[in-house]
């Protein structure tokens, strides 16, 4: 890694659901981080095009959670439901990936163990403060830093928000 870096963050879990019925007993943020983000575009997309061409459907997200649960989702075709091992995709996935000069890192949090002030705050606070320190930590080594998120799982968090979080 040089100067200059790509990271990607995404998270997995609930950061509101502390009190729900069937909320995640977790919640996690991950962050990769690449010098060259065309070669992981090149393997995200090959891997993408593999899997529609043997019936994942384009419409349904490729989730660890639906790759495990793929054989109960009705979008997805038995061609594809009974010809694949939900292991054995991911392994591939993270082989193309273990080519790449790539670093990973994260923070996974049980959510029982969460002081009661981040529980009660806004939902936003919680997911920031997380995303801040992963961010912070594995940002501060480079002087140009490019950072990608997913916008699509802050609907109910306003972007905003986040963004003005971060550039602080």
């Amino acid at each position: 890694m040089g100067i200059y870096v790509n990271i990607y963050l995404d998270e997995s879990g609930d950061s509101t659901g502390f009190t729900k019925t069937g909320s995640s007993t977790t919640f996690n943020i991950a962050l990769l981080k690449i010098d060259d983000s065309q070669s992981l575009k090149r393997v995200v997309k090959s891997f993408y095009k593999k899997m529609h061409k043997h019936g994942w459907p384009k419409r349904l997200e490729l989730k660890a959670y639906h790759l495990f649960n793929c054989r109960k989702i009705s979008q997805v075709s038995d061609k594809f439901k009974y010809k694949y091992k939900s292991a054995s995709i991911i392994i591939e996935f993270l082989s193309k990936l273990s080519s790449l000069d790539i670093e990973v890192d994260f923070i996974s949090v049980f959510k029982e163990n969460v002081h009661a002030s981040l529980k009660n705050a806004p939902a936003f606070i919680f997911y920031n403060y997380l995303a801040g320190r992963l961010i912070e930590e594995n940002a501060k080594k480079y002087s140009n830093v490019t950072l990608f998120y997913d916008v699509k799982n802050k609907e109910t968090k306003p972007k905003l928000k986040f963004d003005s979080y971060i550039i602080t």
